[in-house]
């Protein structure tokens, strides 16, 4: 037999019954679903609920939401390493209950996803709580999901193109200067003389310059260090040592840096930049 006509004069049904707006069949009155085609009844009576209920958390989240901002800026401005950790400590508590606790409101007043609004929560606490309490039934989730992790991107894709730029900077380099160096005499024995012919000004120093001779380390003895245009430094070997000075040393006991008719190889390293400010090969 076929289908029931909803037209068909020969349809009967009881006092109690109705026919189905949908497929016709004969459905009890007070019937939600019809069985048959699974369409609601509107005569049943029975209208679909919408309404999401009160939250029974709503306050303990405002209060757990007010308590982490003001530890979130205490941790930010006490200098107190103890008083730091334990502001960290109650922060990160209030943040996990924070979770919790909107997963079982959700649950409770009927929202739908409530796994997705605990980990809207977890991504972006400061945002997402507020925005739960005030007006969580008003707004779909995924679209909040959607909303962070744009706003991660963009966060990540900033700084990116932040340290891009910033690494391009000028980079820094050594002091600009011309140092010529040449033999000379201290007394009876061999030294070697610095000139500072122009230029920036050079700061002789363990922290700021290298100086060498063929490789050997030059001790910085003079009172001041700084060595400007027009200036004259003096590199000699005293006790098996070099040193470096801002007058010919004639009273301590020297010897040859080099012996006559050979060459040494004297250096001026910047040590920040690592960046040569003098190499020179001086002919005795």
């Amino acid at each position: 037999m076929g289908d029931e006509d909803i037209t068909s004069p020969k349809r009967t049904k009881s006092i109690d019954e109705i026919f189905c707006r949908s497929c016709g069949k004969t459905i009890k009155k007070d019937v939600e679903i019809c069985p048959h085609c699974g369409v609601r009844n509107i005569y049943s009576g029975k209208k679909p609920s919408n309404k999401i209920q009160n939250s029974n958390y709503k306050s303990l989240l405002s209060i757990l939401y007010i308590s982490g901002l003001i530890l979130l800026i205490l941790a930010n401005l006490v200098s107190n390493i103890a008083l730091m950790a334990f502001s960290n400590i109650v922060l990160f508590i209030i943040f996990l209950a924070s979770i919790v606790i909107v997963y079982k409101d959700t649950q409770q007043r009927g929202i739908s996803d409530p796994l997705k609004w605990a980990f809207a929560v977890f991504l972006l606490w400061i945002i997402v709580l507020p925005l739960y309490i005030l007006k969580g039934n008003q707004y779909e989730v995924n679209s909040i999901l959607k909303s962070i992790g744009v706003l991660i991107l963009i966060i990540i894709i900033s700084a990116i193109l932040a340290a891009f730029v910033f690494g391009l900077g000028s980079p820094e380099t050594a002091p600009q200067a011309s140092v010529k160096a040449s033999s000379t005499t201290m007394g009876d024995v061999n030294a070697m003389k610095l000139e500072h012919q122009g230029g920036d000004e050079i700061t002789f120093g363990s922290t700021n310059t290298k100086t060498t001779i063929d490789g050997t380390e030059v001790t910085v003895v003079a009172s001041d260090t700084r060595f400007e245009a027009g200036e004259e430094m003096y590199i000699f070997e005293a006790g098996g040592n070099l040193y470096l000075d801002s007058t010919e040393n004639t009273t301590d006991t020297h010897t040859d840096i080099v012996s006559d008719g050979s060459s040494a190889s004297a250096k001026i390293v910047d040590v920040p930049t690592q960046q040569l400010i003098m190499d020179s090969n001086v002919r005795f």
